[in-house]
């Protein structure tokens, strides 16, 4: 957890440098010192201006000569010029950096001041926009004394974020409330939660106009993709930075047209680039080129970008690592290796280590790295898993007051649906009532008139009394949405720790020697086996909920059904046991046999069959054949097996989820439900041939025609 803390600290800083720009000024390469006298030299003329707006662009300049120490009582200084000059737009900007410098400093009330200052000024986008981002950074600034109490305020946040919409929440408010929100999962995990919440930010901050939004825009994308390049999602981080760059961009070109003539963003775009070389996994050996070039145009210019690159020579590693020239990057990356600041860090460059090691065939370097890949591995498991654990506990938290919603609407379902009984109940008396009336009493028309209107009146009540009620069915509806994406989240969530140990098992077969190594290997086939069996099951599970939740797409498209049976054959020959033959027989008279279908759903229905049958023929064949039906148009494929065979009153009872014929053979039991669930949605059949006389069992896949 400390070093979560000091990671997420080094984030926040790197972050605001990037918002407050604190870049001196490289583009006319002067010296500290001449920065001071360009300050005394701009004093001396402010000293001479006559009026508050005449002082706004001097005091500007001075702002940017200023470093960041001391931009905080040059920004409240321009402010109060601003307020004197009644120009609320640099109150605006100046509010909103001051706010950034009071943040990186956690000073909470000096950000509750800005907040009030702003909160008095005349509405307008640009005053919607920075009392955002204040928000966001009041929030960012609070310190919190335990674990626990970082918790509840994600919970918290969590809930009012959920109820939004529902409420009417203003989009700037939402969005600062996700800033925060980002800012302490930062704090409390690294994983996919944050992730999850980061693109939710991402999509929201989309829906903003493009022209106004600069600033937002700004401070989210240089978080994202610092986020994005920790966890290795390497094309997203890249995305982030180039949105990044076109918004400096952007500021660059307002900023000069105002003649800010002291402002450069070098440092930001030095920054974002030597962010994206990093990920050159995700770009193509000219884009990783031409990267490199812009940052060797910016050292020409900047002393200080010159000292890094030579600290930290990662343009230089990641350019050679693309082009392959593995003997120029490895002393490079020990060079890295040894400066690493950070676990992700450490990680990520000893990965590429052993990697250049093993290519130039450096057996000791290969040998020193892949100890310590394999420490550092160990120790991101465990970070990781700690992670993992805090993250389902919060979701397990979230997800509990979601069920407390469905409950609550299935009570207020009761409720209603006990008062519209009631309510029909009480208007058959009342319709009877006035019925005897009429007859016996010819004069009291004037009564049942007035019954009539009460009549009407409750019947409209009644009308939205339904109208409730077929709200509350829908929020259930979502309820149960929202479990189904629960379930795949955990089952998402398994994919790491199963990675782990396919990589950890695969480092000790590596590592090991003479007869260690063979007696090593069987080992490792076990563990390999019981992998994919789990991965077997966890594709099943995850399958079934798409299907379940009405997710599934189907794309038809023309496909050539022989090509699917074969490759369909082709991917089940692995689970194929020992003495058994596996044939597929195509259809049609020529090579193809073209269908328009979804290759992909029936591919799914093809390899569940297959595997099915592979399990219960211990010996023997299994043949799969395709025809298309002369009399219905019907793709017909069969899947036939010399196996154990399904008893005829077993013939609907082996598609239900979770049923196993024989409980000896491994499986999830999900296969043939999968099978019947995608046959729904693809509009076609799967039923066992209940004609066919053995050894064995057939199955008859049937799709139907559809235009």
């Amino acid at each position: 957890m400390k070093r979560l803390k000091r990671l997420t600290a080094c984030i926040l800083t790197m972050a605001l440098c990037v918002i407050a720009g604190h870049a001196q000024t490289n583009r006319t390469k002067v010296s500290d010192k001449t920065n001071s006298e360009l300050t005394d030299s701009l004093r001396s003329e402010l000293a001479l201006v006559k009026t508050s707006a005449d002082s706004i662009p001097i005091l500007y300049d001075i702002y940017d000569l200023a470093n960041y120490a001391n931009r905080y009582e040059t920004g409240e200084e321009l402010y109060q010029v601003a307020v004197r000059a009644k120009n609320e737009k640099v109150q605006i900007d100046m509010l909103n950096r001051l706010s950034s410098i009071a943040m990186s400093m956690y000073q909470t009330d000096s950000i509750r001041l800005m907040l009030s200052r702003i909160e008095s000024l005349p509405e307008s986008p640009d005053k919607r926009i920075a009392e955002c981002l204040i928000k966001s950074n009041l929030g960012a600034s609070i310190k919190f004394s335990s674990e626990q109490e970082l918790a509840d305020s994600i919970q918290v946040l969590l809930n009012e974020i959920k109820v939004s919409k529902e409420r009417g929440m203003d989009r700037y408010d939402r969005i600062a409330r996700m800033f925060i929100l980002c800012e302490y999962l930062q704090g409390f995990t690294q994983g996919s939660f944050l992730t999850e919440y980061i693109d939710r930010l991402d999509a929201e901050i989309s829906q903003l106009p493009f022209d106004q939004a600069v600033a937002i825009r700004n401070k989210f994308y240089a978080s994202a993709a610092m986020l994005y390049l920790r966890n290795e999602q390497f094309e997203k981080a890249v995305n982030a930075d180039r949105k990044l760059l076109s918004t400096i961009d952007r500021i660059e070109a307002h900023n000069s047209k105002s003649e800010r003539k002291f402002y450069d963003p070098i440092i930001n775009r030095y920054i974002s680039l030597r962010r994206m070389i990093k990920c050159y996994p995700a770009l193509s050996e000219a884009e990783t080129q031409a990267i490199f070039d812009n940052i060797m145009e910016l050292a020409e210019r900047n002393e200080d970008i010159r000292c890094d690159m030579e600290v930290n020579p990662l343009p230089e590693m990641a350019l050679y690592m693309k082009r392959r020239e593995y003997d120029k990057a490895l002393p490079l990356l020990k060079i890295l290796a040894n400066n690493a600041d950070t676990l992700y860090n450490k990680k990520y460059y000893l990965r590429r280590l052993c990697e250049a090691a093993e290519s130039i065939g450096s057996h000791e370097d290969l040998a020193e790295a892949s100890i310590e890949y394999s420490r550092i591995l160990e120790e991101f498991t465990d970070l990781k898993t700690a992670e993992r654990l805090r993250e389902l506990e919060l979701n397990y938290k979230y997800e509990s007051l979601r069920e407390d919603d469905a409950e609550k609407l299935r009570s207020h379902e009761q409720w209603v649906t006990t008062l519209a009984i009631v309510a029909s109940v009480l208007l058959a008396i009342v319709i009877i009532a006035f019925i005897v009336m009429a007859v016996r009493l010819s004069s009291g028309k004037m009564k049942l008139a007035r019954a009539n209107a009460k009549l009407l009146s409750e019947g409209e009540e009644l009308r939205l009394t339904t109208e409730s009620l077929t709200k509350a069915r829908d929020c259930a509806r979502k309820a149960d949405t929202e479990k189904t994406k629960l379930v795949n989240y955990v089952t998402n969530e398994v994919l790491n720790p199963i990675n782990t140990i396919i990589e950890y098992s695969q480092i000790i077969i590596d590592n090991a020697q003479g007869e260690n190594k063979a007696y090593l290997e069987r080992f490792k086939s076990i563990i390999d086996m019981n992998v994919r069996l789990l991965l077997g099951l966890i594709a099943d599970v995850q399958e079934l909920a798409v299907v379940e939740s009405s997710t599934l797409p189907v794309h038809r498209v023309p496909v050539d059904l022989n090509a699917v049976g074969q490759d369909a054959v082709d991917s089940i020959l692995p689970q194929i046991n020992k003495g058994v033959e596996i044939q597929f027989h195509p259809g049609g008279d020529s090579k193809k046999l073209i269908y328009r279908t979804d290759p992909r759903r029936v591919e799914i229905v093809l390899l569940n069959l297959l595997s099915n049958a592979a399990k219960f023929t211990p010996q023997g064949r299994i043949d799969l054949s395709v025809e298309i039906s002369a009399e219905t148009g019907d793709a017909v494929f069969t899947v036939t097996d010399t196996g154990i065979g399904v008893p005829p009153e077993k013939a609907e009872t082996i598609f239900k989820r979770f049923e196993r014929l024989n409980p000896e053979i491994e499986g999830s039991g999900l296969g043939l439900s999968v099978c019947r669930l995608v046959c729904h949605t693809l509009d076609a059949t799967v039923t066992l041939d209940t004609s066919y006389a053995g050894p064995g069992s057939r199955f008859i896949f049937r799709i139907h025609p559809h235009e």
